[in-house]
């Protein structure tokens, strides 16, 4: 391994928690390990104590602790499927997680809202979406799912989103509604800090507005 400088990595580190497994198998490791600059670990309690083997976490750290997202994580550390397999049932054993359970899980699909005549009668209607953590996907759904979601519902798997909701304009002059639409976008990307809600809205702010 090249040298790598002192101030770069954390040396003289032990588990014994079952927290680590080798990345190139999937079996649990117990021992010392080091973390280099890069985020990365390895067996060893130094780069000088060979032969070093990369190793992956498998519990979840202290912003972590949902099961769900972590098996998620779990299957994106390597693109083996044997081993993700393997570590994703090593994982749900030692968190006593029942997998044909979240299998049953209902998965959140997009919906296309409908205002109803109230919601013309007001101006405005809530419009309600999802966006996946793990990759940039946004959804649109109704407010059932939503508040599933929101609480949490066991029937749906809930784990992977988060959700929010904007207030869309439907009356007013052409011109007025687009710009107050697109500036709701706009704030609500920087909300949530994410990008990507304009291109999955196709740009179309006037959508459900009516002539009178």
């Amino acid at each position: 391994m090249a040298y790598i400088p002192k101030n770069k990595i954390i040396t003289n580190l032990y588990t014994n928690t079952k927290e680590l497994a080798y990345k190139d198998t999937g079996e649990i490791y117990v021992g010392n390990y080091w973390k280099s600059y890069d985020g990365k670990i390895y067996t060893g309690k130094n780069p000088n104590d060979t032969p070093s083997r990369e190793l992956i976490n498998i519990e979840p750290s202290e912003e972590e602790k949902n099961p769900l997202l972590t098996l998620n994580q779990i299957a994106f550390n390597t693109n083996n499927k044997e081993i993700n397999k393997n570590l994703i049932t090593q994982y749900s054993k030692i968190k006593n997680i029942n997998l044909n359970d979240i299998e049953k899980q209902i998965v959140p699909k997009h919906q296309y809202p409908k205002p109803t005549e109230d919601d013309y009668k007001l101006g405005v209607f809530d419009r309600y979406f999802l966006y996946k953590i793990n990759e940039p996907i946004f959804l649109e759904v109704d407010e059932k799912l939503f508040k599933a979601v929101e609480g949490k519902d066991k029937k749906y798997y809930t784990t992977p989103y988060i959700q929010f909701l904007i207030s869309w304009t439907l009356e007013g002059d052409k011109s007025e509604v687009y710009n107050i639409n697109k500036r709701i976008i706009e704030l609500t990307e920087k909300r949530i800090n994410r990008r990507g809600l304009k291109e999955f809205l196709k740009f179309d702010y006037t959508k459900f507005w009516l002539p009178k």
